[in-house]
């Protein structure tokens, strides 16, 4: 295969790095800083996850100091065993002393790990370059803040998507069309990102329309597809009364008198 063959679009291309870094690689990466070496985002927020449960064992069914005077170590030990083979989590750990009491192990309230935890997420989804885990996963975090996210996301994107539409057009549309005997410059293929819109109606377009059918006799719509826009637009509109038609009877009868007085 020849090498010209081969289209390939990077991002993230720094020095020394022929095809780019992935967009996930950011949080792959380790950092050292002189001798000191940081963890990769991911390996951090992994045994964020992993201690997670541990600390629930831990302190949600905390762990218990029980002294009792003057016990020997083989009573301790028995104590210590048929405790830790009970069913629920949380040990209880014996201990001699002069006085029996009981000794709570609990978490210190000082310990503020959720600022450490907000942090790591925010630099994970920082990596990820997508608000959107944000609307499902964070409290006040709105529709609309994830559209301004997005809009914001979109000025990274659309130079991207823009270079990547005319390298298509150029290097890949523009030889097949040639191959097939077509003119590149009148067949006008062009690339283009997702759904167009479609555009939006609005009673000025409806009114324009119906005065160019008038004008030139071509029904581009008709006088009741008209009305049925309008009254979608709010327009009230009242159907013309329709006129008493005279009985049949009657007007056999005043047919009657009128040909009597002709005879007369």
């Amino acid at each position: 295969m020849k090498p010209e063959a081969v289209i390939h679009w990077h991002i993230n291309r720094p020095a020394g790095h022929k095809f780019g870094i992935g967009l996930l690689q950011v949080l792959l990466h380790t950092l050292t800083v002189q001798s000191d070496r940081r963890q990769s985002y991911i390996s951090m927020k992994a045994k964020i996850e992993k201690a997670m449960p541990k600390i629930f064992e831990k302190y949600a069914g905390p762990d218990v100091l029980v002294n009792l005077p003057n016990a020997k170590e083989e009573t301790i030990r028995k104590f210590e065993t048929a405790i830790r083979n009970r069913p629920e989590e949380g040990a209880w750990l014996f201990y001699t002393g002069k006085d029996a009491k009981l000794e709570p192990v609990t978490i210190d309230p000082r310990a503020r790990f959720e600022y450490y935890v907000d942090h790591i997420i925010n630099q994970f989804y920082l990596g990820c370059e997508t608000p959107l885990p944000r609307l499902y996963s964070t409290p006040g975090f709105t529709e609309a803040s994830a559209k301004t996210s997005l809009e914001l996301q979109d000025m990274i994107l659309n130079p991207l998507k823009r270079y990547i539409k005319r390298q298509v057009e150029r290097e890949i549309f523009a030889p097949v069309l040639r191959q097939a005997g077509f003119d590149p410059l009148k067949a006008q293929v062009r690339l283009n990102w997702g759904m167009p819109k479609a555009p939006e109606v609005k009673i000025e377009h409806i009114i324009e329309l119906a005065n160019i059918s008038a004008q030139t006799g071509v029904a581009y719509i008709r006088p009741e597809e008209v009305r049925k826009n309008l009254v979608k637009f709010g327009v009230e509109l009242w159907e013309p009364e329709k006129a008493e038609e005279t009985p049949v009877i009657e007007k056999r009868k005043v047919k009657s008198q009128w040909l009597l007085q002709k005879l007369e």
